[in-house]
């Protein structure tokens, strides 16, 4: 969704709870020089190279991606970018706290964020229904 002449937003990817979704936006410096706001999970990066396509751009003209957070839903998918992008002959820079490089860097290993099956097992353990808690956020 066009925002303004340089800024799009990155509208429905999925976060773990049904019915929410992370926002990331892109920045447009010049032609094939973008700026990344926050990622993804995974599992969303086909919708968000499908996002940059319906724009005009491709994921190589992302040079930097910028993570305001290290949470999953906003961070998961960064380094994947950065390796795809690394792959089709471009480069970007991820900025984010100094203290969140060691995550990104997974020095110590960090074999990755929880995902929805641990939530829901969270749940069970506690008695609660998914679509309550849902409904509580």
């Amino acid at each position: 969704m066009k925002i303004s002449e340089h800024v799009y937003s990155i509208d429905r990817l999925e976060i773990l709870f049904p019915g929410h979704e992370i926002i990331p936006y892109i920045l447009v410096a010049s032609d094939h020089d973008l700026t990344l706001i926050d990622t993804c999970y995974l599992g969303e990066l086909p919708k968000l190279q499908r996002n940059l396509n319906n724009i005009g751009y491709e994921m190589k003209d992302i040079k930097r991606i910028v993570l305001t957070h290290l949470h999953s839903d906003h961070s998961q998918a960064a380094n994947e970018v950065k390796n795809r992008i690394s792959s089709s002959s471009g480069q970007a820079e991820i900025f984010a706290y100094s203290i969140d490089a060691t995550y990104l860097a997974h020095n110590p290993h960090y074999p990755s964020p929880p995902d929805s099956k641990i939530y829901e097992k969270l749940f069970q353990r506690y008695g609660l229904k998914t679509e309550d808690v849902i409904k509580e956020i």
